[in-house]
């Protein structure tokens, strides 16, 4: 290379040198520029996906306790008080459970000084003569202050379902009996419009004691499901 051409050279050098040096600087702002755009972009998305699971939770959550509640405030209508007494007397008298803790719930919400306006009383609902008519059969001495006692009223109950129960052969038609009376729903067993096979009632003709054992049938299966939740 001559001394003339030198510094063109050199020149030429310095200039391509220069353009490559700001096509590398270029390229790392634009690829700075990307990678900061799509951060953002991830960051965005991680927001997002992270919104949606709060609010997933939150719902769940939500959810969670509505049904908590609910079972709480059910199961606080559906006491087992008396729940010794129950089983020992379903042991004895082969009544369900479930079925007397129904009917104790129907007839007087568990509430042993209830008295009906027609006369009916305590835990069971049992009316004076009824109770009467119990105390000969079990072979014990009436005592009629007895009556409101929860233990003995709920031991004649149950005793008379079971009695009920023999009677008809089902459960459902005793306790149509249990609230209408032995003598009128015998009628109606014996009439082909309310019964098909002389034991099972498929209409009931009094429409309080349609209401009675659908609401018992009910609470029932609503105990039924308690217990085997609870053991």
């Amino acid at each position: 290379m001559t001394t003339r051409t030198w510094p063109r050279a050199a020149t030429a050098w310095w200039k391509t040198t220069a353009r490559w040096r700001n096509l590398r600087r270029s390229c790392a702002k634009r690829s700075a520029d990307c990678s900061r755009r799509r951060k953002g972009r991830d960051n965005g998305v991680s927001k997002r996906k992270t919104t949606v699971f709060v609010l997933l939770l939150a719902v769940v959550l939500l959810a969670a306790f509505a049904a908590f509640k609910l079972y709480r405030d059910r199961r606080a209508s559906f006491p087992l008080t008396y729940r010794e007494q129950v089983e020992a007397l379903s042991a004895e008298y082969g009544v369900p459970v479930p079925l007397i803790f129904a009917v104790v719930k129907a007839e007087s919400g568990f509430r042993p000084e209830a008295q009906s306006h027609a006369g009916a009383c305590g835990l069971m609902q049992l009316m004076p003569a009824t109770y009467r008519e119990i105390a000969e059969r079990l072979g014990e001495d009436c005592d009629e202050s007895l009556i409101f006692d929860p233990a003995q009223n709920l031991r004649y109950g149950v005793y008379y379902l079971s009695y009920l129960y023999r009677y008809f052969g089902d459960y459902y038609t005793a306790l149509a009996a249990y609230n209408a009376g032995i003598g009128r729903v015998s009628g109606w067993v014996a009439d082909s419009r309310y019964s098909s096979d002389g034991v099972t009632l498929h209409s009931i003709p009094i429409a309080e004691t349609e209401t009675y054992v659908r609401r018992i049938r009910d609470y029932e299966q609503t105990y039924t499901k308690i217990l085997e939740k609870e053991g």
